[in-house]
């Protein structure tokens, strides 16, 4: 479909008109022309946690503005058109607006039809508009088109949008809602948002200008207005599932929407309990500084190496400590003490000390500790020969060494791994260090040395030692194989097994939307992998599961995904689930039959169809109200219905407060009592409701506030 009348990006909503030209004497053309944007008036979002999305619908009310005025011959045809963005993964699931005290719903159409930008004359101008009072289409992965006919110069139109929104990390990752017909010129000064959760209580977060707001259950709220806000799942597990099937009809099947992440208590399980540490050799020092082209003190490349690796190290040693290993750090400075940082881990004083030390470490701190390098170092022995200095430093070397040694545990079950850095270039470079020295020094030890240069130590008589091929690079530096290369996670239904390969340096949240003819089991089992794909260790966790019956978000979540999981390929997803996609679109004509401005139920489990789709009941059914053994229940009469029949109710805003399996409470064919929930029964107003079984559906409304 093309859309000849909305540019492909748009950074704002347009007010647009049709303009009459004189092209000949005789002839006429209706040219389509910018006349103004469009104000944002008001805006109410209704947000339905189910855990792992968000269902959203977006009431906004909008009017378009005559900042144009010195065009001549404007009929009195308006349009609003515009672009906004989505997040990646986002499913749109409808649109209605509001038009002449009337509510107009729209249907999926298949996008192939042109709007065109010109028209020769004013009744096929007409007839174009009409049929299109309402157009939503996906232009690309996270932009969508709207498009609003017959807008008057004046009014304020309500439109609602609904979409949903997929976490795409892990569990408590936030979810970003944006504000679809934000303005560029005005906008309102607050926010309206409904909050509600459904199959158990669900707390959300979300930030707003004046702090945190803790959303538990349902809870009315405004904020100051933004272009968008952050909803943060409240969850104790970075890994979670929400769980959904259908046991008939086109969207049968088990649903489920995996959020995971590769927790350090996890990573822990599936490595080798390993001790690290470091040895920095310092060249140099008074190298750190020098001057520039000006004469002034500044920082050398030497000094901005050290402050790079100190920052490196940093990242490296947090990570380690934050999935429960222990580090040390020995520096070794030209002239001057060994400075030590014995062995330790979260919590321990001396990792304490060791991570504020590095802290501190930054180019402020090196440039203020370091004079401007003297022309020769007051510290360099005049009258010792260059083989007793090389001697000095190798010896220097060893002895921390056997100092690290000493400081590592003694059990056999624990990696002892050395990394050696250096910045600087030595001063002296004679070799004074043997292969027999190596073998001798590390024996039970493995080494990175591949970052160091070292007064009298050749490189190759250490990357020479057995077992140096068999390091791999993580965080920058070479370490044992400890950690698994990368991590398979699986889960399953029943004897089934979907695996999904995790990279954990670089990929340590991932999500899945998956289909299945089978029930879905609820335990996830991790991998670890070496660098040749063998199995080092597995485990089994839990994670926090949230099953909803017949949860018609999460099919169709699954059914817009690209990257969605099934054991079989499916075809005619965006009719069969009712998604907006690059398929097919959402319009609204004038002449499709609509509803009254009061009954505001909107977009429920199987209303969004193409334009052929479920059958209306045989009878409509009714139903009442009663107080019965001290609780409120619904009363509910209709055909005999035959196979599985479920309920949803709705209140006046269009808010789902239930929804069932019917069969649960017939009393007999075509009579169903279903009690209500106490805060349900005693409100005042309509209820909206609907019902379906296999094809066929039928609407109803209810009463509510009766007595006791």
């Amino acid at each position: 479909m093309v859309l000849g009348a909305i540019s492909p990006v748009m950074a704002q909503f347009n007010f647009q008109g049709y303009r009459q030209v004189q092209v000949t004497s005789t002839t006429k053309r209706y040219d389509l022309v910018q006349i103004g944007r469009v104000s944002l008036e008001n805006v109410e979002m209704t947000l339905v946690a189910h855990g792992a999305y968000l269902d959203v619908t977006q009431d906004a009310w909008i009017s378009g503005n005559l900042e144009n005025t010195t065009y001549t011959g404007l009929t009195n045809q308006y349009v609003m058109n515009g672009t906004f963005s989505l997040p990646v993964n986002a499913v749109v699931v409808g649109m209605s607006q509001e038009w002449q005290g009337r509510y107009y719903k729209c249907q999926l159409y298949p996008a192939k039809y042109e709007q065109a930008q010109s028209f020769t004359d004013s009744a096929t101008l007409v007839a174009s508009l009409r049929s299109s009072l309402g157009l939503l289409q996906q232009n690309t992965t996270t932009s969508y088109n709207v498009m609003l006919t017959q807008f008057a110069v004046g009014e304020v139109r309500h439109v609602r949008i609904r979409y949903l929104l997929w976490q795409t990390s892990h569990a408590g990752a936030p979810l970003n809602a944006p504000i679809l017909f934000n303005s560029q010129i005005y906008n309102p000064q607050y926010v309206k948002f409904h909050f509600s959760a459904a199959g158990q209580p669900q707390s959300f977060s979300v930030e707003t200008s004046s702090g945190k707001v803790l959303l538990n259950e349902q809870a009315v709220f405004q904020a100051a207005y933004r272009s968008s806000f952050d909803f943060t799942p409240q969850v104790r597990d970075s890994s979670a599932v929400l769980i959904s099937g259908f046991p008939s009809g086109d969207w049968s099947g088990y649903y489920m929407a995996l959020n995971a992440r590769v927790a350090d208590t996890v990573f822990k399980k599936l490595s080798r309990p390993l001790e690290a540490a470091w040895l920095w050799r310092w060249n140099k020092p008074f190298q750190f500084v020098t001057r520039d082209y000006n004469g002034l003190k500044t920082l050398s490349t030497q000094g901005q190496q050290l402050a790079d690796q100190a920052r490196a190290m940093k990242t490296a040693m947090d990570t380690l400590v934050l999935r429960g290993y222990r580090v040390s750090l020995r520096i070794s400075r030209e002239g001057e003490p060994l400075q030590t940082f014995s062995l330790g881990g979260s919590g321990d004083a001396s990792w304490k000390a060791l991570r504020s030390y590095l802290d501190t470490l930054d180019e402020q701190h090196i440039f203020a500790a370091y004079p401007v390098a003297p022309s020769t170092p007051s510290w360099v022995p005049t009258q010792v020969g260059a083989a007793s200095q090389t001697s000095a430093a190798v010896q220097e070397f060893r002895d921390a060494i056997t100092a690290i040694r000493a400081n590592f545990s003694t059990d056999t079950v624990t990696l002892k791994h050395v990394l050696v850095m250096s910045v600087g270039t030595p001063l002296l470079t004679s070799t004074g260090y043997t292969s027999e020295n190596a073998a001798q020094d590390f024996s039970g030890l493995t080494v990175d040395f591949h970052q160091s240069m070292w007064a009298g130590i050749p490189e190759g008589t250490i990357t020479s030692l057995p077992g140096q091929s068999q390091l791999f690079s993580w965080l920058g530096f070479l370490f044992p194989q400890f950690v698994p290369v990368s991590v398979n996670l699986k889960v399953r239904n029943g004897t089934q097994a979907f695996g999904f390969t995790l990279n954990p340096q670089s990929q340590q949240t991932f999500s899945a939307l998956l289909k299945s003819s089978t029930a879905w089991g609820t335990t996830l089992e991790w991998v670890g992998l070496d660098k040749n794909g063998r199995s080092l260790r597995s485990v089994q966790t839990n994670p926090s599961v949230l099953n909803i019956d017949l949860d018609s978000g999460l099919a169709k979540l699954w059914a817009g995904n690209p990257n969605r999981v099934s054991e079989t390929t499916e075809s005619n997803l965006t009719y069969r689930y009712g998604i907006v996609t690059k398929e097919a679109v959402l319009r609204a004509s004038v002449g499709d039959p609509s509803s009254s401005s009061s009954d505001l139920t909107f977009l429920s489990t199987t209303e969004i169809h193409a334009p052929v789709g479920l059958r209306a009941l045989s009878r409509p059914p009714r139903a009442t109200i009663a107080y019965h053994a001290g609780a409120h229940e619904l009363l509910l009469f209709t055909p005999i219905l035959s196979g599985s029949a479920f309920l949803e109710i709705r209140d006046a805003a269009g808010r789902l407060v239930v929804r069932l399996r019917l069969n649960a409470y017939q009393e007999s064919p075509g009579v169903y009592r279903v009690p209500l929930p106490e805060s349900l029964g005693r409100m005042r107003g309509i209820l909206f409701c609907r019902l379906w079984s296999g094809d066929e559906t039928g609407a109803f409304r209810v009463l509510t506030g009766l007595g006791e």
